[in-house]
């Protein structure tokens, strides 16, 4: 099994390097998927060296979906809620592999620079509508970059359906979500099940409309001395006996600090942690630790994509940033 490894890992490194980022065939992903079935693995989600993840966060049901219920919008009278994923998506090359995070806390980091069809790795930074999905109709022209291993310096390579202002919506299109297009291994493992925030709903999510709602719900944090980002609380909410919440940003990092023991109170309780993963242009990761931005399904205009960001002095629910770069996926699923 160890030389069918070799051979097929070396196949489909000279298929990948013969071909420019954006540009890989479909059959490549085939290569990949054949030798997922081929390998002699795990099929168990968390199987990675070191790896302590629990197959069930506290909090959250057997198919990585919050218990607590977030508003996001109105739908006339009543309240749009949805529920949060257990944490970041990733993604892994070889065995066409989608996740979530162990841990809410838990992303990549410089691990992204290996971004590629030949990549063993999990890699967590996607470019603008890189969910795989393409359109086979009959002289369609379709986004160069839309795998989630493709990579490119160029925004228009990034254009769904060729066209700058095609949201990650409607009949069209709604497959270039991450979550629509593809099935979550350690959650639910269906197409369909899961989706990205629209813009607007970020927005109501973060205190920026709705207020009434979503009022203080949201601070900076540090959870275990280490990992830095962002905690977004459910609309009920009850702070755990012995624990405190500071919403808000004023004192960066150090708004709010938790032991690990501390989070798993509060992610008991109903939180949401966004880690600051950084970003990636092209092969190359960046502010890893120290910012996190996240993608919506909504285009600004023909260079930029609505998304939210936060460092340790800013936290913007209105953030834009060009389609090319590799940001956080945060999925969702509607109550």
């Amino acid at each position: 099994m160890k030389t069918k490894r070799i051979i097929l890992l070396a196949t489909v490194a000279l298929l990948g390097f013969a071909l420019q980022a954006c540009q890989k065939e479909d059959f490549i992903a085939g290569a990949a998927a054949f030798f997922s079935i081929t390998s002699s693995g795990s099929n168990n989600p968390f199987a990675d060296e070191n790896d302590d993840s629990p197959e069930q966060l506290s909090g959250f049901d057997a198919n990585g979906a919050s218990d607590a219920l977030f508003t996001v919008g109105y739908q006339g009278l009543y309240p749009k809620k949805v529920r949060f994923s257990r944490g970041n998506l990733q993604f892994q090359a070889i065995t066409a592999t989608w996740r979530f995070a162990g841990r809410q806390y838990y992303f990549v980091g410089k691990q992204n620079d290996s971004i590629g069809i030949v990549n063993e790795g999990w890699i967590d930074l996607f470019g603008w509508g890189t969910a795989g999905w393409r359109m086979s109709r009959p002289n369609t022209i379709n986004a160069n970059c839309y795998h989630p291993y493709d990579y490119s310096n160029m925004y228009f390579d990034y254009y769904v359906l060729n066209n700058f202002e095609q949201d990650l919506l409607g009949d069209s299109c709604r497959n270039a979500d991450w979550g629509i297009y593809n099935s979550i291994a350690n959650g639910g493992n269906r197409k369909d099940q899961w989706r990205t925030l629209k813009a607007s709903e970020w927005e109501v999510l973060l205190g920026g409309t709705y207020a009434d709602v979503r009022m203080n719900k949201n601070g900076l944090a540090t959870i275990a001395g280490t990992y830095h980002g962002l905690i977004i609380l459910p609309d009920e909410w009850t702070t755990p006996d012995g624990l405190s919440f500071t919403p808000g940003k004023n004192r960066g990092w150090s708004t709010n600090t938790y032991s690990e023991e501390e989070w798993v109170m509060m992610e008991s309780a109903g939180a949401i942690f966004l880690p600051a993963a950084g970003y990636r242009i092209a092969n190359g990761t960046q502010d890893d630790g120290s910012a996190g931005y996240y993608w919506s399904v909504n285009h600004q205009d023909m260079r930029n994509c609505n998304a939210i960001g936060f460092k340790k002095d800013e936290i913007n629910s209105t953030n834009r940033q060009d389609r090319s770069r590799g940001l956080s996926v945060r999925l969702v699923k509607d109550f």
